[in-house]
């Protein structure tokens, strides 16, 4: 992982997984409830985030690291959308946590190496600074990257049941759900 320096609450993204999931929800709630959907927003989103996997304000800052595949720094599905341009190195402050500070890596892929995404998982849990880590990624890859000490600070947000043994888990469709502005009563 690029050299961030992690502390307290941290979100990892799978951006590449986010993005798909965003995408196949909205998709099948535009057939659903008959009616275009807006792009998830992102800060709504990531507060959203944050509270389900049960971070508590440390120090008025939620750390946010975007992993996204090489060549593709954007996001179809959010707002804002632009991995480099409008996302890394950017901030949003939030009444209940205080500041979201944004970073975008991009996954250039060593032969031989680990995907960046499962290095990165490693490395946060690892890192005595991060108390609490939210990361959003596919349960298949949870499984294969979380491994060893500090894993029990991560709570996995997936689509997909928890399939990850001894790992906490918390489904991601409600924060989702939240950010493309759809009501509960919308759903019955």
């Amino acid at each position: 992982m690029e050299k961030i320096s992690l502390k307290g609450n941290v979100i990892l993204v799978d951006a590449a997984y986010a993005d798909s999931k965003a995408g196949g929800l909205s998709a099948f709630l535009h057939k659903r409830l008959g009616r275009d959907l807006p792009k998830a927003d992102l800060a709504e989103w990531l507060v959203c985030c944050a509270l389900d996997s049960g971070m508590q304000p440390d120090d008025g800052e939620v750390q946010v690291v975007f992993v996204y595949p090489a060549g593709h720094p954007c996001l179809r599905h959010f707002t804002p959308s632009d991995l480099q341009a409008e996302i890394d190195g950017k901030a949003f402050a939030d009444g209940r946590f205080g500041e979201f500070v944004l970073y975008a890596v991009e996954d250039l892929g060593h032969e031989g190496d680990m995907p960046l995404v499962e290095e990165s998982i490693r490395a946060a849990c690892s890192d005595p600074a991060v108390k609490r880590l939210a990361i959003v990624c596919s349960q298949e890859v949870a499984g294969s990257a979380m491994h060893g000490e500090g894993v029990e600070k991560a709570v996995v947000m997936s689509m997909e049941p928890a399939t990850t043994e001894g790992k906490r888990s918390q489904a991601l469709g409600y924060s989702l759900l939240h950010a493309l502005g759809i009501s509960p009563g919308e759903l019955v």
